[in-house]
């Protein structure tokens, strides 16, 4: 990408030195690490160092150079490595055990209104027991059942809870998102759900009084949308695009805004605050002229940028792309030249320091690809047409500003939402300037909202621009082939498809032959990775009994067929295992998913591969049994049947002993439809019979490979 490579690294020590620290951190989050070794191996390491430094023969010799850098990386990389494992072992909601009746604790986010629940982030603030009240700390999730009295717990309350508390357990659904290590990097890992008369608020206004003020002023905005006459669609867009404020979102308009590849105006993070920042920017150019006018222009930018930051609520993806324009304001108002690269890492190093886990964190990841992409190959793009029109030159440019940031984030992207939006180009030519205009037009609602008359005509505009961009994203999506979907990546498959694209790049500029080379040798790698990968979802043959909440869900998964045998296929309930299952369909490139209750009296296929009989079925000649206390009335007790699986489910007993005088099976299963007070029964009798099974609920998905 650079004249010279090599010394082009040179200029970004911040980069360089950064690199080393987040290898350290991944690998803590991935791996289990020996702290033990980390403290002795940095001793060494150091130790050595410094006779390196010290010893003068070594330090003059330029060969020598590489062992003091490789040093100074392995000990970054082990400090990294120490720094996470330490912050996960902070302590977590202490004193809070089997003794506690209650627990203080603060609303410290907006509450999330949802069709029959009310969600709730809390931080603990004490543990009640009968005799004594102990401090503690630590988020919580409460979701409360919706009511004339949930519905006004408000950010800042103080609740009083009854200890219902319980760890939040993983799915452990193939391929499926996991929500509980989400919750874990968001220092997350507890929740419970609450009735009426299990909760009071004893308190309101506590907590960070910034934060406080930010939500109400925030709310504030929300209900202005409403006054002055926004609703429907343009509502939910406008709240969302100019604070964040999703709750009124439906699905339809998500889905919209999804396939056309607008999503992420629809969360306020990096793109927003750029458009603060670039805009206000431009306006005061002009401040160039003066004496310190830098330094002026650099302090208004901060505090307009810290006011944006609170007008959206302080929520975490503003205050991580504020902290990264502040960082680049800050180096550019410097007299001397500051390189955009380091900016970027001192600023992402900062962040990373309050909260490694940050690291993570989905949209932390695409905000700063998006920039570094938009750094890197924008103004490279923009250079490789001229264009004399004024009009058309803005046009190329906001192309270009696209195409970097789409360069930037789409392998991972893919990676996570599985499909590409193919007129990405197109949808950004209209949805950033319509976005910018929406996003000022919000902002000064709110400034001039004493001012009736003005506010009455910003707030029509405002409407009327944010309905010109739905109705702008809904032809784009009704376009055919406006995405593609069902594309499915490994994780090793992206850092794969990076450095493709960074090697490609560096060939493109330079003209080395060596990085073709290597773009070749990459590609091909991706090419047999994906060749393989191809091969095995055409020739898998799977059955899987999903872990989906007081559900039976039996999946019969090959090349052509995709049959899903539940208890229970309602539309909630559809929706609910699509979204648990989508992912391992987009894996094996599945058909469209048939649905069958296994009461269903009778289903075969074209090439005999599946028969079922209510509770009965074979596939590909493993015999699985649904055992229901109906199922009984078809046995022979005393005489039992050998079959491969026998899967126990719904919500009525049935002796463990009845159980094995009908059947003698090789696999046990407890589905996720039975209720947790009768899993632990099934389970004391399973272990008096000395017999291995497998809880579904608690241990996740299992799959019988049929080939």
């Amino acid at each position: 990408m650079f004249e010279d490579l090599s010394s082009e690294i040179r200029k970004v020590p911040m980069v360089r030195g950064i690199l080393p620290f987040l290898a350290g951190i991944m690998s803590a989050g991935i791996f289990p690490i020996n702290l033990f070794f980390l403290f002795v191996g940095p001793a060494i390491l150091f130790v050595f160092l410094l006779y390196l430094w010290q010893n003068k023969s070594v330090n003059n010799k330029y060969s020598l150079r590489w062992a003091f850098g490789l040093t100074v990386n392995v000990i970054l990389f082990i400090v990294g490595i120490i720094f996470l494992s330490a912050y996960k072992n902070r302590p977590y909601l202490q004193h809070v055990d089997e003794s506690t009746i209650s627990v203080l604790a603060d609303v410290i986010e907006i509450p999330e209104e949802r069709p029959k629940t009310v969600k709730v982030i809390l931080n603990a603030k004490a543990a009640v027991s009968t005799d004594t009240i102990r401090l503690t700390s630590g988020k919580l999730i409460a979701y409360f059942r919706k009511d004339s009295l949930s519905s006004t717990i408000r950010l800042g309350d103080r609740l009083l809870l009854d200890n219902r508390f319980r760890e939040i357990l993983s799915n452990n659904n193939p391929h499926e998102f996991n929500y509980k290590r989400y919750l874990e990097k968001q220092g997350i890992q507890r929740q419970a759900f609450f009735q009426q008369g299990q909760w009071q608020v004893v308190d309101s206004l506590k907590g960070n009084p910034v934060k406080l003020f930010a939500g109400n002023l925030r709310m504030k905005l929300v209900n202005l949308f409403k006054v002055y006459g926004l609703s429907g669609d343009e509502f939910a867009v406008a709240s969302a695009l100019t604070i964040g404020y999703t709750a009124a979102l439906d699905e339809d308009i998500y889905k919209s805004y999804s396939t056309s590849g607008a999503i992420h105006v629809l969360s306020v993070s990096g793109l927003h605050v750029g458009i603060v920042y670039f805009v206000l920017n431009y306006l005061l150019l002009f401040m160039s002229r003066f004496k310190s006018g830098n330094v002026i222009r650099a302090l208004i930018l901060l505090l307009c940028i810290a006011f944006y930051a609170i007008l959206t609520g302080l929520s975490p993806s503003v205050l991580r792309s504020a902290t990264m324009f502040s960082f680049i304001i800050i180096g550019s108002s410097l007299k001397r030249p500051a390189n955009i690269y380091n900016t970027i890492a001192a600023s992402a190093f900062f962040l990373i320091l309050i909260n490694p886990n940050i690291l993570w964190d989905v949209g932390f990841q695409l905000s700063y690809l998006a920039v570094i992409g938009i750094v890197v190959f924008h103004t490279r793009i923009y250079r490789l047409l001229y264009v004399k029109n004024k009009l058309l030159d803005r046009i190329w440019a906001l192309t270009c500003v696209s195409i970097g940031a789409q360069i930037g984030t789409f392998p991972l992207s893919v990676f996570y939402f599985n499909q590409f939006p193919n007129f990405f180009l197109l949808t950004n030519l209209f949805v950033i300037p319509l976005a910018t205009l929406i996003l000022y037009a919000g902002i000064l609602l709110l400034i001039f909202s004493f001012l009736p008359p003005l506010a009455t005509i910003l707030a029509f505009a405002l409407n009327w621009i944010t309905w010109f961009l739905n109705t702008i994203v809904r032809f784009i999506e009704s376009i055919p082939s406006s995405h593609s979907k069902g594309i499915f990546l490994y994780f090793e498959q992206v850092p794969l498809l990076y450095l493709g694209i960074i090697l490609l790049s560096i060939f493109i500029v330079q003209k080395k032959l060596v990085y073709l080379k290597l773009t070749i040798v990459t590609f091909i790698l991706l090419l047999g990775f994906w060749s393989f990968a191809t091969i095995d979802a055409k020739t898998a043959r799977q059955l899987i009994i999903y872990n989906v909440n007081n559900n039976l869900v039996v999946n019969y998964l090959d090349r052509k067929q995709n049959i899903l045998i539940t208890n229970n296929y309602s539309p909630d309930t559809k929706k609910q295992i699509e979204f648990i299952a989508k992912r391992n369909w987009t894996r094996y490139n599945s058909a469209k998913p048939e649905y069958i209750h296994f009461n269903d009296s009778l289903l075969t296929t074209d090439r005999g591969e599946i028969f079922g009989y209510r509770h009965f079925w074979n596939f590909n000649g493993k015999i699985m049994v649904i055992a229901e206390p109906s199922v009984l009335n078809y046995c022979n007790p005393g005489n039992p049947l050998e079959i491969d699986l026998l899967v126990i489910s719904g919500r009525n007993y049935m002796p463990v002993k009845k159980l094995f005088e009908s059947f003698k099976p090789d696999h046990i299963l407890i589905s996720s439809s039975v209720p947790f007070w009768l899993v632990r029964k099934y389970e004391e009798g399973l272990k008096l019979k000395n017999v291995n099974y497998h809880n579904v609920s608690e241990h996740g998905a299992f799959t019988v490979q049929l080939n």
